[in-house]
Formats: C-alpha cells, structure tokens, sequence
C-alpha cells in the first residue's frame, strides 16, 4: 500500500478565467500563484518561499501555505493530495512524484500555479465516493489545507490501491 504519511486538499482556482485544473492535469503538476515579479534561473523552494514572505507579508493565510507546500516539496512521496475540477464537480487523487519548479510566465501566472510539483493524477469520481471532510473541504477559500483525519488518509490509500491493480471503474 503507498506510503503516504500525510493528506492534503489543494484548490487550484486561478485568479482569471483560464481552468487551472485543466492546466495542471495536462502538465500531470498541481501548484499555486502567488509570483514573486521575475523568472529566477534555478530558485529552490526555501528560496521562492522566501521572497513570497517578504512580498506578501501580512496577507491572510500565506504563511500557512508556503510552510503547507514546503512539507510536499520537501517529501513528495509521503504526501496524497485532492484535487477538484470545478467545471465538473469530479475529484482527483493526486501522489506527488517530482521536484519543485518555479515558472513566472504570462500563462502561468494567469492559470495561477507558477509553483508547482509534478504529480500523478488519478480520476475518483463524484462527491458520494470521497471522504466527506474532502468533499466539505473545498468549501473553504484556503488554497492548501491539510486534512489530518487516519480514515480519510487509510481511504486515500485504498484507492490508490484500487486505480494500482487496475480495479477501480473507470
């Protein structure tokens, strides 16, 4: 079963019309905005986060999402996230596989996720087969949320389980 340690919901809402979803689940990332105005060469997530301090200082919920984004960036293996497409209502199982990146450009910043990680994403289904606090929980305006409940986390695995022996409908 994976190993996953901790369970995330992220909302991936841009600030503009473009569907960032859509943007993430074609480039298999999820992520965030909040730019910092340039396109560093290499910058380390400790580096971005930051910079992001600095120029967001006293912005409601940004400390909780930088420290949030940097426990997956720093063990993307040990960590599941939920994901909601928006247009459709559908939810999606993402496992966290890569490196962080930055990318400050005009299309990114408009989908809202110049920060991202890449990741799998794993097709669950509607609302009635999800956890409720994972449902319920992109009823919230936080970008980032840990759910820090065992059964949704054991359900989350389960799941991946299911999509791994090829035993989930799909």
């Amino acid at each position: 079963m994976n190993n996953a340690e901790k369970l995330w919901i992220m909302k991936l809402c841009p600030p503009s019309g473009i569907n960032s979803f859509e943007s993430c689940r074609k480039k298999k990332v999820v992520g965030f905005g909040w730019g910092i105005g340039k396109q560093p060469k290499d910058i380390t997530y400790t580096e971005y986060a930051a910079a992001a301090k600095a120029k967001y200082k006293g912005y409601r919920g940004i400390t909780q999402l930088l420290n949030g984004f940097q426990e997956i960036v720093d063990n993307p293996g040990k960590h599941l996230i939920w994901v909601m497409d928006f247009s459709t209502r559908v939810f999606y199982l993402c496992a966290p596989t890569g490196e962080y990146r930055y990318s400050s450009n005009k299309r990114m910043e408009q989908a809202g996720i110049v920060n991202t990680i890449s990741c799998e994403f794993h097709k669950i289904g509607f609302k009635g087969i999800v956890p409720n606090i994972i449902a319920n929980g992109f009823a919230t305006k936080t970008t980032l949320r840990k759910i820090e409940d065992e059964n949704a986390l054991y359900v989350s695995k389960c799941f991946l389980e299911l999509i791994k022996n090829d035993r989930l409908p799909k």
